[in-house]
């Protein structure tokens, strides 16, 4: 039992292994991930090769990942890995000048992978397939059956192998055999455990597990990075504090769309423990895939001025160790719930991170900002909050750009604030975030600026 509890202590330290970004789509009104297939045919209703069996508690004595470093040509696409009903991990791929990678992560507690089955290849048409037409992962050219099982496994396939160059479509299909506890403690490693197969999939409403990828040229072509701000240009980055559902579903689509990207202040238990009005892991997995940065904000949004010394310390330190231990990392920007902080907070903080914003400018009389470079004032950061404004009005709208624009004229740095994106102001926080798109080539996330 001793071993199994050694396994359970070790799942923690095994998630900081340095996955590169993953990402990933939940049945929330998110969009697919581009380069999604496919092969023109309707989904399937059920999951092909589906299977679920008890099995007896496999002998595990470490956890291991075969995560790489690898320095790739663009950010991967990622598909969550399931099996319609339950998430626990993700499927990323891309590539380099010489190989795909392919990433199976799974870093959900009380779950591994125990098999994986790949498929890549040049067409569709060239997946195996079994007599009904979905893809036959016993078939599949990759293969690895992992004792014991591990928490993440990367396939490296030649880009010579596959036929394909920069520019050229693969088509893939990766399945995933999982195993976990039937009683999801560590009071259940020793009794029944189930296997399963989970797919990387569009999405847990989308059954299609064939997906098209698009080869990143490293050449020069892919998408560069947006022009540094003029001499005289100030700074305006945009964060949603938390991690609320509607950050993502009313948010991330609206800055897409403008070529924008944010930043999200995140809290952990509630994603830990998948609170209905939170997001989940994928879709943080998404963001971060997507090139928004993600910080620490403590584990659960207390007010740290309420705290004994150890307890503060702990939700700041913990929620640092979240962050990078999921690969969003590593954050030196930390996030001040409800501004609320004094010395004793400051100096904790300082310990742990490099960059803190705990004001709002409106907190002062005269305003005060932010002066750049941000590395000038680390500990003191200055937000503005448009809900408060309120954007949703043309008034409120007016007094936001009125900050935005005395920021760029003067050479500042300032943080927009949000919450949560509620579907009533969805329309009023798009035109707002049109009219912060006219300076696009000022607007920056924290990963772009200080990670």
């Amino acid at each position: 039992m001793s071993s199994f509890r050694n396994l359970s202590r070790a799942l923690a330290a095994a998630s900081t292994f340095a996955l590169f970004a993953l990402a990933g789509c939940r049945d929330s009104g998110v969009t697919s991930p581009p380069g999604q297939d496919t092969t023109g045919t309707k989904p399937p209703a059920t999951l092909p090769a589906a299977q679920t069996k008890t099995i007896a508690a496999p002998a595990l004595s470490s956890l291991r990942s075969s995560a790489a470093v690898m320095a790739t040509c663009a950010p991967p696409t990622s598909y969550p890995l399931t099996d319609g009903k339950r998430t626990v991990g993700s499927v990323s791929i891309s590539n380099d000048a010489t190989n795909i990678y392919v990433v199976y992560a799974v870093p959900t507690k009380y779950w591994w992978l125990s098999d994986s089955r790949l498929a890549v290849e040049k067409t569709a048409a060239a997946i195996p397939r079994d007599d009904a037409g979905q893809p036959a992962p016993w078939s599949f050219a990759y293969a690895g059956s992992h004792e014991p099982p591990v928490t993440s496994y990367t396939y490296t396939v030649p880009l010579s192998k596959v036929g394909v160059q920069a520019g050229g479509d693969v088509y893939f299909a990766a399945m995933g055999g999982v195993v976990h506890p039937k009683v999801e403690s560590d009071a259940g490693l020793e009794g029944d455990w189930e296997w399963m197969v989970m797919w990387g999939l569009t999405s847990q409403s989308n059954l299609d597990p064939v997906h098209k990828y698009t080869i990143a040229s490293c050449g020069g072509t892919t998408t560069p990075p947006p022009p540094p701000p003029t001499a005289s240009g100030g700074v305006i980055s945009i964060t949603f504090d938390d991690g609320f559902a509607t950050a993502f579903t009313n948010g991330y689509p609206v800055l897409r769309d403008l070529g924008l990207k944010g930043n999200i202040a995140v809290n952990p238990t509630p994603v830990n423990e998948q609170w209905g009005d939170y997001m989940k892991l994928a879709n943080l997995n998404t963001l971060w895939a997507a090139g928004w940065a993600i910080v620490s904000h403590t584990m659960d949004h207390a007010d740290l001025t309420t705290l004994s010394a150890a307890a503060m310390e702990a939700e700041i330190r913990d929620s640092q160790a979240w962050v990078k231990a999921h690969g969003f990392g590593p954050t030196s920007v930390f996030v001040v719930p409800f501004h609320s902080w004094g010395s004793r907070e400051y100096a904790t903080i300082q310990k742990y991170h490099t960059f803190t914003r705990g004001h709002t400018i409106g907190e002062f009389s005269p305003e005060k900002y932010t002066p750049l470079p941000v590395t000038a004032t680390p500990m003191d950061w200055y937000a503005f909050e448009p809900e408060f404004a309120p954007y949703r009005t043309a008034a409120g709208r007016a007094l936001t750009m009125s900050k935005v624009k005395y920021a760029v004229d003067n050479g500042k740095y300032l943080d927009l604030m949000f919450h949560r994106i509620p579907n009533a102001d969805a329309a009023a926080f798009k035109q707002l975030m049109t009219e912060v798109a006219a300076y696009k080539a000022n607007v920056r996330t924290w990963r772009e600026l200080v990670q």
